[in-house]
């Protein structure tokens, strides 16, 4: 529980915990299917049932400390499993799982450590436009076959892809952005480089499940999410908005508009936006 001005966020204490328990997969059914099960169901926990679950207290003084938290939370991820009993064999083991058991056995792909070696470019570009031709020129395969294999991680859950905002073709033709399904995972293949992109990354996991997700850009300038056209977000760790980027933010017409430029502001995409 984070205290500040006399607000806390407000979590069930046992909700990680009674979710590792639910979501284990039934005797005899894959690991797969009870991922399948927890991200269809949007059952990641967020950072403050994270420290809900963990008895951390902050007091307002000490509210820096939270950057320290999501560092630990970054790593762990937001699986329940993980958060109950967290360990980087876990996470290895369901990598491995769903990546050489469950898609390359269901497509048919042989070769275990290319689909590998693509999850790692792609974590490596979460929060990025994903470009299916520089991909296949690094790992030396058709076009045709990185777009194959990026379907096969979007089908699998674990990443999702977010359209640029437009018209119905711009939507199409326009490159996608990509996200992790769970930081714990982009922390596992790539380390801790460049915590910009999982503080984004994870504001998009809270956003997902408010309506259609957009990513806007227009004349070279790039701002993060659009929901349902009318609420525009941008994020910025430990930064702020300037130059182009600002006016832009300013200038675009939505109903609601967010800046997140720190863990603090977490506590208003909780009570605002996801809340």
């Amino acid at each position: 529980m984070v205290g500040g001005g006399g607000r806390f966020f407000c979590v069930q204490a046992a909700s990680c915990a009674d979710r590792a328990h639910l979501e284990a997969p039934w005797p005899g059914e894959s690991c797969f299917s009870g991922w399948y099960a927890t991200c269809r169901q949007d059952n990641l926990a967020a950072f403050a049932e994270y420290l809900e679950f963990k008895k951390i207290h902050i007091a307002q003084k000490d509210l820096q400390l939270l950057d320290v938290y999501f560092l630990d939370y970054m790593r762990e991820g937001g699986l329940p499993e993980n958060i109950v009993y967290p360990t980087r064999d876990y996470l290895m083991n369901l990598a491995d799982d769903i990546i050489q058991k469950d898609i390359a056995a269901y497509y048919g792909v042989r070769d275990h450590q290319l689909l590998r070696d693509y999850f790692t470019l792609l974590m490596e570009r979460s929060g990025k436009q994903v470009s299916i031709n520089k991909i296949s020129h690094i790992l030396k395969i058709s076009p045709d076959t990185s777009r194959r294999y990026l379907s096969y991680f979007e089908n699998a859950f674990l990443i999702y892809l977010v359209p640029r905002w437009g018209k119905t073709n711009e939507q199409l033709l326009a490159p996608k952005k990509v996200y992790a399904c769970d930081l714990g995972f982009k922390y596992l293949f790539i380390g801790e480089r460049d915590k910009g992109s999982y503080f984004e990354n994870y504001v998009y996991l809270q956003l997902r499940s408010k309506g259609p997700v957009y990513y806007y850009y227009q004349d070279g300038i790039e701002l993060d999410f659009l929901i349902n056209g009318d609420i525009l977000v941008e994020c910025k760790y430990n930064d702020e908005l300037k130059g182009l980027q600002l006016q832009a933010f300013n200038d675009y017409p939505a109903g609601t508009k967010y800046f997140f430029g720190s863990v603090r502001d977490l506590e208003v995409l909780d009570e605002r936006v996801t809340g």
